[in-house]
């Protein structure tokens, strides 16, 4: 005669054991906007003028580049694991980034994505002035770091200004 206890607990042994290796999927999106740039003074980061002699306005470019959090704060947009954007000449020196573009194809809001959130984000941001003869000139570097939870729908997400 067989003892059931034993065969009961085998099954039961078993069930548990395939409920604890499920396979589990996730992504998320990190939707970035511009909203407004200003450099007033028309200067770039070594304090001089823009156009050297002469003054007038930045042709500004804007290199986005988003990162794990606590990333090195080095102005090395090609180090951009969670990905970039570059736009060629934008505006001039005060103005608001389009609301669904922001130029040459640059989607306005951004959008990172990936499948393993780290709890966080650096975004770099820096600023060239493009220049006809010689190499282009670096106006500045913005930072945004941030920890974030992340929604589990899209409508429990919330837009933050920085």
């Amino acid at each position: 005669m067989r003892d059931w206890r034993c065969t009961q607990t085998a099954i039961l042994l078993v069930t548990v054991t395939f409920l604890q290796f499920q396979t589990v999927e996730s992504a998320y999106q990190l939707r970035v906007r511009a909203h407004r740039y200003r450099n007033s003074d028309s200067r770039l980061s070594d304090d001089s003028s823009c156009d050297g002699f002469f003054g007038g306005q930045c042709e500004n470019r804007f290199n986005f580049c988003m990162r794990g959090h606590g990333a090195s704060r080095d102005n090395n947009w090609n180090n951009c694991p969670r990905g970039s954007f570059t736009t060629g000449e934008v505006g001039d020196d005060d103005f608001y980034f389009g609301t669904y573009q922001i130029y040459s194809g640059v989607p306005n809001p951004m959008v990172f994505s990936g499948t393993i959130w780290e709890g966080g984000f650096q975004l770099l941001v820096v600023v060239y002035d493009e220049d006809p003869v010689g190499s282009d000139d670096h106006v500045d570097n913005v930072y945004a770091e941030e920890y974030l939870s992340p929604g589990h729908s899209i409508s429990q997400v919330v837009w933050k200004k920085y």
